[in-house]
């Protein structure tokens, strides 16, 4: 009496478990990435926070717009009260 044994039949029987292990596994995944990407939307700055920044920026860029514009007026001044170029005013003696 000769016995033959199909070996496709357990090996189908792995494949169908593997597909269920592994159908599970993204299940696991997916719902970990979805916890962990929550957590880090959670993790942001509230709206009074973003408003306060915004603020502190808008200040601190008015402060320095002011200063520059304190500077360049006082550069213009400055130049107009100069004395003339030594060297200018002698070429013009020569003449």
């Amino acid at each position: 009496m000769i016995v033959s044994f199909d070996f496709r039949l357990p090996l189908m029987q792995i494949v169908v478990l593997t597909q269920k292990q592994t159908n599970k596994m993204k299940k696991v995944f997916t719902l970990l990435f979805i916890a962990g990407a929550m957590s880090i939307v959670a993790c942001g700055p509230s709206a009074e926070e973003k408003a306060k920044q915004e603020a502190e920026a808008k200040a601190k860029m008015d402060s320095l717009f002011n200063a520059a514009s304190v500077g360049t007026n006082a550069a213009k001044d400055s130049m107009a009260t100069t004395t003339p170029d030594s060297t200018n005013t002698a070429a013009e003696e020569k003449k």
